[in-house]
């Protein structure tokens, strides 16, 4: 067969469809270059990758391991081993999460975060979570339960530091006054708490031999010798160093003395278990059996209690001592050396999480935003051209095709800058089909051009 005969075309026509091609052609550079930068764009979001968010978290446990060791490398002399204890605890509670997290976390779970960040933000004195032990058992997302464990870690690095302050304070001058002071009247109460306890003792003895009158007067004369130990409790100094060693004592007196005159109401009620007859003399064959002695069991066992709690409080006052000795005094020093370069690179830590937090783990959520409008304006223009290109009868079904790409590619682009998110390669999934289908539509259209071109005669 030979070369088929071009088909005659009016010049109007003729002018029409080679303005088409110029146009046609224009469109198709303005967009392959839309796309170009579209996709430069896309692959320099390098930080918006679920890859970049787990290599993040990563480093932020890896780091905070550091913070963790560093605890455990702190002095432990006895003045502040408990403190050191509750620092490598809360270090080791904030490590556990953020490895949690990083072994757990997946696209879409960070969005849920603007709560955690105000938690995570918080200073210890506004935190009011509680001081659990660990963090098992929580059910929040993994970045919720970080910000759980920092704020149980909180609590306890405030407890340090207060604790660190009042051990500090103790080593004045006037606190080794107050001090002083207060161990005297505690030498003086424990001597009368002690002789209270022998004269019990004493009467104790006695009572299976007393009548309940007699044993009822006997025990008010002790509760009136008890009354004087809980008033010496009373008036013991209110002072910083020791307030929690009067705290101790006074619950115990309390305590004491409740049950001391719980006994002395059941005596007198009738906690003997003599019988006398009518004329109030004893019948022939009768005799007095003294008192029930098992009314005392409650009370007896109360000052086993009371003795503990005395025992606690003098091991609290020989460690106030200890803690305003000069060796104490330098071990304080150098604990707080270390603890307060610990504190700034646990600050420093949490600054730099939150800095990472706040801005979508360095993805600038509302940077990209406004930057896929421009670009979804952009195509718009492109769109625009598309519907401007010339409509000849013959051109009509290419020009038609033509358009419906752009506008379906447009709505993509529009829809992605309303409804993008970081860390999730699922939002690029429209773009990227109607994207394909503009592209299949734009080759039919450029082979149809040609064919055209040919059968009319004209020369591209």
């Amino acid at each position: 067969m030979g070369t088929p005969t071009p088909t005659a075309v009016p010049a109007a026509d003729r002018a029409v469809a080679v303005a088409f091609a110029e146009g046609h052609g224009a469109l198709v550079q303005q967009w392959d270059s839309f796309h170009s930068e579209f996709d430069g764009y896309r692959l320099g979001l390098t930080q918006c990758t679920p890859g970049a968010v787990r290599s993040a978290l990563s480093v932020f446990a890896g780091n905070f391991g550091q913070i963790t060791e560093s605890t455990r490398a702190l002095p432990r002399p006895a003045v502040v081993r408990n403190l050191a204890d509750d620092l490598i605890k809360a270090a080791e509670q904030e490590e556990a999460a953020l490895r949690l997290l990083r072994d757990t976390w997946q696209p879409g779970a960070t969005n849920d975060s603007s709560a955690a960040i105000e938690i995570e933000g918080n200073n210890p004195e506004e935190t009011e979570e509680s001081n659990s032990p660990s963090t098992s058992g929580t059910v929040g997302t993994p970045f919720e339960n970080v910000a759980e464990a920092r704020s149980r870690a909180a609590l306890l690095r405030r407890s340090v530091a207060d604790s660190l302050f009042d051990r500090t304070s103790r080593t004045d001058e006037d606190a080794q006054a107050e001090i002083d002071a207060f161990s005297i009247l505690f030498r003086d109460l424990e001597t009368a708490w002690d002789q209270f306890h022998r004269d019990y003792d004493d009467l104790r003895t006695q009572v299976a031999d007393l009548s309940a009158s007699d044993a009822a007067t006997s025990l008010s004369a002790i509760v009136a010798q008890f009354a004087d130990i809980v008033s010496a409790v009373r008036d013991l100094p209110d002072a910083d160093a020791t307030r929690s060693i009067t705290q101790t004592l006074s619950e115990a007196a309390q305590e004491e003395d409740r049950s001391l005159r719980k006994l002395r109401g059941a005596v007198q009620d009738g906690g003997g278990s003599e019988a006398p007859s009518d004329s109030g003399e004893e019948e022939a064959g009768e005799t007095d059996t003294g008192m029930d002695t098992s009314v005392f069991g409650d009370f007896d066992s109360q000052i086993a209690t009371t003795s503990d709690s005395r025992g606690e409080a003098r091991r609290s006052l020989a460690e106030v001592k200890r803690d305003i000795s000069p060796e104490a005094k330098n071990e304080v020093a150098n604990f707080t050396e270390e603890y307060d370069t610990l504190t700034q690179d646990w600050n420093s830590f949490h600054n730099e999480y939150d800095q990472w937090r706040k801005t979508d783990g360095g993805c600038n959520r509302s940077e990209v935003m406004r930057e896929l409008g421009r670009l979804g304006a952009s195509f718009s223009e492109i769109a625009r051209e598309a519907r401007n290109l010339p409509a000849a009868t013959v051109l009509r079904p290419m020009g038609e095709l033509l358009v419906e790409a752009a506008d379906r590619e447009e709505r993509a682009y529009r829809d992605l800058g309303d409804t993008w998110e970081p860390y999730d390669a699922s939002v690029y999934a429209t773009v990227d089909q109607e994207r394909n289908t503009a592209n299949k539509i734009r080759r039919q259209v450029t082979v149809g051009l040609q064919e055209l071109f040919e059968r009319f005669g004209i020369s591209p």
